[in-house]
């Protein structure tokens, strides 16, 4: 049971030595300006570069002096060195997954302290568990005695989305499960009598008002796409991207771009097989991830979100089964 207390626990500091931009295991792990928030020194410069002269620390929001340089968080790069950044996203990912079944038995141990009936480490692990954990505790004292916190930051939580036949284009059809649209109605897709836009778009449930959300969209099928999120109200007549309430990535004519308010911004790089959208309400950020190979950043953005979005999405051509689909569980 200690080591099932001591694994746990690991997996939880894995929650937060995780890069709340690129929400990875941090990789050269540097302190924004602000002092309070730590990110990978690439994501960090990425992210800056993206808002041109907005140079805020995505999390707070504090403005960032043009003459600071991101300092190395030395203390986060030896908590992550003590096992490797490798060992530390196989913590993450089953922190991740015991987080999200929500089904699973829970026991408690003679602490009070509970635990995923099914969890049980490996010797090997357990091993490197009871190695290097008295190790992360005095560093987390000295973090504490310090006065500084790393933990402050929410990670985002992946969100099931469905398409909605009532806010659809009519040339949209929509699978059952919801999960894919495509242009025309091949067999087995139903077609709803209304219609929300003019053009070949669509908007998912659910909608949001707060928090932060992530989710993943299959493009490997679409001729031409646009990817984003936009208010309720988007006009019938409106086009993704082309209003003060839209957001998107947008792959057409063999280009990668950003819309928001009618003007563009030309991003380069190949077409992504698949996009992740990230999307902070509270703190007021949109981040765009290609998922082809390795998770790239593609575009950051920062938003001063006034009401509840949306997902919103819009299908280039006619051709058959030209389509869009959400993945993940």
């Amino acid at each position: 049971m200690a080591a099932l207390r001591r694994d746990a626990a690991l997996e939880a500091l894995a929650q937060h030595l995780k890069c709340s931009i690129c929400y990875e295991i941090f990789l050269d792990p540097v302190t924004s300006s602000c002092g309070k928030h730590n990110y990978c020194k690439g994501c960090l410069s990425t992210f800056c570069e993206g808002n041109g002269s907005r140079r805020n620390c995505p999390q707070c929001m504090e403005g960032r002096r043009q003459d600071y340089t991101p300092q190395k968080n030395v203390t986060l790069c030896e908590i992550v060195e003590v096992l490797g950044r490798d060992t530390w996203e196989e913590l993450l990912a089953q922190s991740e997954q015991n987080r999200d079944n929500h089904h699973v038995r829970l026991i408690r141990d003679s602490d009070g302290v509970r635990y995923p009936h099914h969890h049980t480490p490996s010797r090997h692990r357990a091993g490197r568990v009871r190695k290097y954990f008295n190790r992360i505790v005095r560093l987390l004292t000295i973090l504490s005695i310090a006065g500084f916190s790393f933990l402050s930051f929410r990670p985002a939580a992946f969100a099931r989305l469905n398409f909605s036949p009532e806010l659809r284009h009519s040339s949209l059809a929509i699978s059952q499960d919801g999960r894919r649209v495509e242009v025309q109605k091949p067999r087995g897709l139903s077609r709803s009598r209304q219609e929300r836009f003019e053009t070949s778009q669509v908007m998912a449930d659910p909608e949001f008002a707060c928090g932060a959300h992530y989710w993943d969209v299959d493009v490997t099928r679409a001729d031409g796409w646009a990817i984003g999120v936009a208010y309720s109200s988007l006009g019938s007549g409106d086009l993704l991207g082309r209003t003060c309430t839209s957001w998107c990535l947008e792959w057409s004519n063999k280009r990668l771009c950003y819309w928001h308010d009618s003007e563009r911004k030309l991003l380069g790089g190949d077409r992504p097989g698949k996009v992740r959208v990230v999307l902070d309400m509270s703190q007021g950020s949109l981040l765009f991830y290609s998922l082809r190979e390795k998770k790239t950043l593609l575009h950051s953005a920062l938003v001063n979100f006034t009401a509840p979005v949306r997902s919103a999405f819009w299908l280039y051509g006619l051709g058959n089964r030209n389509s869009l689909s959400f993945t993940g569980p």
